[in-house]
């Protein structure tokens, strides 16, 4: 089970005192990674279901590829230069593992998105996102909810 490291328990503490401050346009690279490999992975997942779930999820994986694009586009508009990023590698986990890694990063990523809204310019376009990767958050859970007892215990 992963729990909370200093770090995000550091951030989380900076927001509730209300001194988080936006991060630095190089952190985006960071968040451009992690939106890539929810996408990848929200596509992989939806082969493991049918219907309303895996319409969902591939739903989930087109509106992680709109904010992929907008957070290259945001860090070009305040650097100058295109986002250079790795891609992920394809995910090749089991499908409570992989439900369960989307859900811890979509908490980071909602995380330092809470932070980008302070952001004069594209705070807004944050809040947004922010909105978004919340139900994309409870769409997981209830995902996970679902998965057969004998899928938990085996894990």
């Amino acid at each position: 089970m992963e729990t909370i490291d200093q770090a995000l328990q550091q951030r989380v503490w900076e927001r509730v005192r209300g001194t988080a401050q936006p991060r630095e346009p190089e952190s985006l690279r960071e968040l451009i990674a992690g939106e890539w490999a929810d996408s990848a992975a929200y596509l992989r997942l939806a082969e493991h279901y049918r219907g309303g779930e895996a319409a969902l999820l591939r739903q989930m994986h087109r509106r992680e590829q709109a904010h992929l694009a907008s957070l290259k586009g945001i860090y070009r508009v305040l650097t100058g230069r295109p986002a250079m990023v790795k891609s992920p590698p394809l995910p090749r986990e089991g499908k409570e593992t992989a439900l369960r890694r989307c859900y811890y990063r979509e908490q980071r990523c909602m995380e330092s998105y809470r932070q980008w809204m302070a952001h004069p310019v594209f705070g807004p376009v944050f809040e947004n996102m922010y909105a978004q990767e919340l139900a994309h958050s409870g769409v997981l859970l209830e995902l996970i909810g679902r998965l057969p007892a004998a899928s938990i215990v085996a894990k």
